[in-house]
């Protein structure tokens, strides 16, 4: 039965890439039908389910991968996104700072934390977490976007550049960059010049 459970969660996972969710859908459901321990499928179940806005479906398999693997970094991230979704900044701080106890090396959720302790206006504690994201994976564009954001927030104008800069390098078509790396330059002085 687990061959039978991991075969249907490959396949679940194939057309997920292909952004056919139907499809993955019946597959990790087969999976976890196979073998109702499976705690990635969950995860995988709960990641098709949020992005239908079905939350409650989504929160339940993170929870159920969590109560199967509690070492599974992914689906306490994964609900974490839901919480500050939400706007239970609370919930989503210690759900992410679960995720990275349970991995340190989950970028995205030290990312993800980031984001929250932002919202918070704890910039400080921001900035350390999309430093650590960015030390853990040097590709993760939304960490460079999301600390030559906050930067330019705090008047740290030539930090922002720089990081606002490494995001494009990584996304040179992201529009939103591009308009945040304008206001940096306008605020941080004429023609590159900083005060």
């Amino acid at each position: 039965m687990m061959e039978q459970a991991q075969a249907h969660f490959a396949l679940g996972d194939c057309y997920q890439r292909e952004g056919k969710e139907d499809q993955a859908l019946a597959w990790y459901l087969k999976a976890v039908e196979s073998d109702p321990n499976l705690a990635e499928a969950h995860n995988n179940l709960g990641i098709i389910y949020k992005n239908r806005g079905e939350y409650h479906k989504a929160m339940a398999e993170y929870e159920k991968a969590i109560e199967l693997n509690p070492r599974l970094s992914q689906a306490y991230d994964n609900l974490g996104v839901i919480y500050a979704e939400m706007g239970l900044t609370d919930l989503a701080i210690a759900t992410y700072e679960k995720a990275v106890e349970a991995d340190a090396q989950n970028a995205k959720a030290h990312n993800n934390l980031g984001i929250v302790y932002e919202e918070r206006g704890d910039y400080e504690a921001a900035v350390k977490q999309y430093k650590k994201a960015m030390q853990l994976s040097p590709e993760l564009k939304e960490a460079h976007y999301n600390l030559g954001s906050i930067y330019g927030l705090m008047g740290r104008y030539e930090e922002s550049v720089e990081e606002l800069e490494k995001a494009l390098e990584l996304d040179p078509c992201d529009a939103e960059t591009h308009y945040n790396l304008a206001l940096s330059y306008k605020n941080g002085g004429k023609d590159g010049k900083w005060h």
